[in-house]
């Protein structure tokens, strides 16, 4: 299974960044991040928003289709998962990232938590593919210190989006500042220092006036 998910990622990505994405989709670590969140969260509607109609889940589990994939995310709901994760890693339009889960059936089969492998892909907004595989007990990632609750994950998510379009304003207004800055310099409007003369001032009319009467002189 781990086999037919890897090869199904690797034909859906990664994309090139400008094909992979619209230009007002979040990003593809922002949505896997809210999704992650939403399920940590208990929050299923919200997960399911995330999802693409055509997705496809591999690994652990296997679905196909937004039913199936949304039955995937309520099971989650109904055992009380719980997810920790690690860094994300973009490449294109793929994520990978390792979690540390825990459900409630398993704690009863006296499993606290398992390790588990992740990775999606992402088009438009919209997860297509979700990879899950879960790793051998003795696998342990080496650097546990790094997990994080993923519901911590939807404010900052939210945060990136958030503030995107307000750098992207802050830049136009420094550029447009600038090109009146120079237009205000280069027209001689700019402020002098008390006292210091003005090599324009009071030229410019009488050189119009004698290029007035030069063009007169030159027609008679």
């Amino acid at each position: 299974m781990a086999t037919a998910a890897a090869a199904a990622l690797l034909l859906v990505g990664p994309a090139p960044p400008g094909m992979a994405q619209t230009s007002d989709a979040p990003s593809p670590e922002n949505v896997v991040a809210s999704f992650e969140a939403a399920l940590d969260a208990h929050d299923g509607a919200r997960a399911a928003q995330m999802i693409s109609d055509s997705s496809t889940l591999l690994g652990m589990d296997t679905a196909s289709g937004r039913k199936q994939v949304q039955a995937w995310i309520q099971d989650q709901v109904d055992h009380a998962v719980v997810i920790e994760v690690g860094p994300l890693h973009v490449n294109g339009s793929r994520v990978t990232w390792t979690a540390r889960v825990s459900r409630s059936d398993w704690i009863r089969d006296g499993i606290g938590f398992r390790y588990v492998d992740e990775e999606a892909a992402v088009m438009g907004g919209l997860i297509t593919v979700i990879g899950v595989h879960v790793r051998a007990p003795n696998q342990s990632p080496t650097n546990a210190s790094t997990f994080i609750r993923a519901r911590t994950l939807a404010t900052a998510s939210e945060a990136a989006a958030a503030t995107r379009p307000s750098n992207w304003l802050g830049l136009v207004a420094l550029v447009v500042s600038g090109v009146f800055a120079g237009l205000y310099v280069a027209s001689g409007w700019a402020p002098r220092a008390a006292g210091a003369a003005s090599l324009q001032k009071g030229r410019l009319v009488p050189a119009l006036a004698r290029s007035v009467e030069l063009r007169r002189s030159r027609e008679t």
